[in-house]
């Protein structure tokens, strides 16, 4: 089933098939972000780590990290 509307791009485009390993939140990107947004963030990812130094083996570096991706996925707010 395809996305209607992706959040990032705003196009109709095919859903994330691959398992992405994130939890309680996957479903909410899998339905929201389609596969060339979601390599977009892939690849800014690493640019993110590497700018801002984060350690990701700290709550404060994942948390970081998923605020970023949250914006630039432009993902709709949810309670944590």
């Amino acid at each position: 089933m395809a996305i209607d509307q992706c959040t990032r791009c705003g196009k109709p485009g095919d859903p994330i098939e691959e398992p992405l390993y994130m939890g309680k939140i996957e479903p909410l990107i899998k339905a929201h972000v389609c596969v060339p947004c979601w390599a977009e963030w892939a690849n800014q990812r690493v640019i993110i780590i590497n700018e801002l130094r984060l350690n990701l083996g700290e709550a404060d570096g994942r948390k970081q990290l998923k605020d970023q991706m949250w914006t630039f996925l432009s993902l709709p707010q949810q309670d944590e």
